[in-house]
């Protein structure tokens, strides 16, 4: 029997097994994301965290694949729009394959006329906007009805609205990625103010490429795969680029409380409390002899037997400590405390 069907057949006969131990692993690859960024490792019980490595995972995969997702979404929803419709003899072959220059001509240069029009009416330029849109939309009309064969104008207006609805809707899911990619180059470095905005002009280049391959998939190929590897492909880079691996971590233990917890209050004992003066910790409010409270820290982690938190001291200067879990009564976070609808 050769290697392959073994490691086939040792899948299959065991996937329960290879499924958890890869749901583990991807656990454990958040908290190490996450505790090298914040370089703490706390003293972890491996055979109890199990479940906390899961619930991390599965976080943490369904945050990455709505990311992914929304990278590719505008070309996904497109293509899947302008299939079948009265206009697709303009962009699609007789084999049912978009073409290059399909793709090129009705999806990418109408994706960015209407964001360019967007930008413009947000940008107080309404008349522009206004202008470029009926323009671009009347040219497009005229282009299409040229290059199509015989057609009712009736057909021709139902299927050429849909289309140019399509195109804004489009434009609206494409804008949240590119934003995305210039508001992480803004909160970048301040002392180069060239470098950022030009590498967010690339990645957003790199955006509409990968768009425009969504739309072009061969018939031959699973779209699955195809969407995963150009969707997760491009978040990669993204996330790699902005040295932002770690903003998944973060999140995935923000959301469990396990750690990145901010504004936090926690209550010490007095052990806390003779600890936490020691240090000249600023915002400690003295409740009585017995226990006191630290206001606005970040608590970095709380697993393991202690909190390793952030907080300012009177020098008015961040610093970084631990304090044993037997030191810590309870803390609490800040809600949206608005009245909900109907109270």
């Amino acid at each position: 029997m050769s290697i392959k069907l073994k490691i086939e057949n040792y899948f299959f006969e065991n996937i329960s097994t290879v499924v958890w131990s890869a749901v583990l692993a991807i656990g454990g690859l958040v908290f190490l994301a996450y505790f090298t960024q914040i370089e703490y490792m706390p003293e972890l019980d491996l055979s109890s965290s199990a479940a906390i490595f899961a619930a991390a995972a599965a976080s943490a995969i369904l945050i990455m694949l709505v990311l992914a997702g929304v990278f590719i979404l505008s070309g996904a929803f497109w293509s899947s729009t302008n299939k079948g419709t009265a206009l697709s003899a303009l962009w699609i072959d007789k084999s049912g394959n978009y073409t290059n220059q399909g793709a090129l001509l009705w999806f990418l240069a109408p994706i960015l006329i209407a964001i360019s029009s967007i930008i413009s009416i947000t940008k107080s330029h309404i008349i522009e906007g206004i202008t470029i849109i009926t323009a671009s939309s009347i040219s497009y009309g005229i282009l299409a009805w040229r290059n199509l064969p015989a057609i009712t104008i009736r057909t021709f207006t139902k299927a050429f609205l849909g289309f140019l609805i399509s195109i804004v809707i489009s434009a609206f899911i494409l804008a949240f990625p590119l934003t995305l990619i210039f508001m992480m180059a803004a909160s970048g470095s301040k002392n180069d103010l060239t470098t950022p905005w030009f590498s967010a002009l690339l990645l957003s280049a790199l955006v509409l490429a990968a768009n425009l391959l969504v739309v072009i998939k061969p018939k031959t190929i699973n779209p699955i795969t195809w969407y995963a590897v150009i969707g997760f492909g491009v978040l990669i880079i993204v996330l790699i680029h902005f040295d932002r691996f770690s903003v998944v971590a973060s999140r995935t233990l923000q959301i469990f409380k396990f750690g990145n917890i901010t504004e936090a209050s926690v209550v010490l004992n007095k052990d806390g409390c003779t600890a936490a003066e020691a240090l000249e910790l600023k915002a400690i409010e003295k409740k009585s002899e017995e226990t006191c409270i630290l206001r606005n820290a970040k608590i970095l982690s709380r697993l393991g037997s202690e909190l390793y938190i952030e907080g300012q001291n009177l020098n008015n200067s961040f610093i970084r400590l631990s304090i044993p879990s037997a030191f810590v009564v309870t803390w609490s976070i800040p809600i949206n405390t608005e009245p909900r609808a109907g109270k």
